[in-house]
């Protein structure tokens, strides 16, 4: 959400890279779901949570975590055809890997619309 890490990839126009994988494994596909406000996921927060420092100080850490409440999967792989669609896709190989890339922006702007007309449109 924001403040997080892929609020800054957002907020800096960085490129996520899928580097021999689908965009299945694309987590920054949840920042959308959460920025969205999808139906199916809740915050769960971890009380007492701590940062271990190298010179062994251990400093209070705020971590929550984003979970399925319905047990039901993630249907994250087609949005490599919605990216193509709109132009947003850049695809090439490096050796046997298939390598795809876009922009945090455009993951937003491709995703956000269609999360708009189903909140489920990511699950399976």
């Amino acid at each position: 959400g924001p403040g997080s890490s892929f609020d800054a990839l957002l907020q800096l126009d960085a490129w996520i890279l899928m580097l021999g994988v689908s965009f299945q494994a694309c987590t920054a596909l949840h920042a959308v779901e959460e920025f969205v406000g999808v139906p199916y996921r809740r915050h769960r927060h971890y009380r007492g949570s701590v940062v271990i420092l190298p010179d062994g100080r251990r400093l209070p850490s705020r971590s929550i975590e984003y979970l399925r409440q319905d047990g039901a999967g993630n249907d994250f792989a087609k949005m490599a055809g919605f990216f193509r669609e709109a132009g947003v896709l850049r695809e090439t190989r490096i050796g046997q890997a298939r390598c795809m890339a876009v922009r945090m922006a455009d993951i937003f702007a491709v995703t956000r619309p269609l999360l708009a007309q189903n909140p489920r449109f990511l699950s399976r």
